[in-house]
């Protein structure tokens, strides 16, 4: 064979490699992404049943809007010698209420899920604290909130008119679970929007909870408000 030859089949074969190659990693990342189209909705729909709107009879479904919503702790602190309240806040929440005018007694509650790890304050050093030792955020990323039972509701209310009641439930920081009592006020807006408010006292030692000493700090308060002010709005 001359040296012309051999080197044109030199390159043939590198060439129909190079191909088959190519065809190759097409086909891998061609499965990898078929794969991952796959997977992606499946777990979307593990993480949205736990917040599922659960419509009792014939009563529509809120949903709640984070962009109009807001949750908060706060508690007081000497900073300095001085006193000074640390309010942390996020707009990280989710959840649904159930809710008809004409028969608010039979008002549902779901599970009220808040991202701790987007929860900040004023100060950067203490936003890290919460993180990575108070909340330990990447180990325990929500806290929730399952409530089992409402009271107080009243057997009719109109558009406009606030409504005071009470959730029970079961609140859940870190890996801890405990009963609480929130306090919330109600008010349907117009038939497609709620808006309300709820809030409770904790301590936080009670989910295990440790506030790690700090410069200027003298003393924390042993208990923490929590709160969220909510827009729901009626699920389409």
């Amino acid at each position: 064979m001359q040296k012309n030859e051999r080197v044109l089949l030199k390159f043939g074969i590198i060439g129909t490699l190079v191909v088959f190659g190519m065809a190759s990693i097409s086909y891998i990342f061609g499965a990898i992404n078929d794969a991952k189209a796959v997977s992606a909705p499946e777990q979307a729909s593990v993480e949205v049943s736990d917040i599922q709107p659960m419509a009792m009879g014939d009563a529509p479904v809120f949903v709640i809007d984070s962009a109009q919503s807001e949750v908060r702790f706060s508690l007081g602190e000497l900073l300095g010698g001085e006193p000074v309240i640390v309010v942390g806040v996020t707009d990280l929440v989710s959840g649904t209420i159930s809710l008809s005018t004409d028969a608010p007694q039979d008002a549902h509650v779901g599970v009220i899920l808040i991202n701790a790890g987007g929860l900040a304050t004023n100060n950067d050093f203490r936003n890290r604290a919460i993180h990575s030792v108070i909340l330990n955020t990447s180990a325990y990323e929500y806290i929730r909130f399952v409530p089992t039972s409402i009271n107080g509701l009243p057997d009719a209310v109109s558009l406009g008119e606030a409504v005071e009641f009470e959730i029970v439930g079961t609140l859940t920081i870190k890996d801890v679970s405990r009963e609480v009592i929130f306090s919330a006020v109600v008010t349907p807006v117009s038939d497609t929007q709620l808006d309300g408010h709820a809030e409770a006292m904790i301590a936080y030692a009670d989910y295990g909870i440790l506030i790690p000493s700090a410069p200027r700090v003298a003393e924390v308060d042993k208990e923490v408000l929590l709160e969220i002010d909510f827009v729901a709005l009626m699920a389409e």
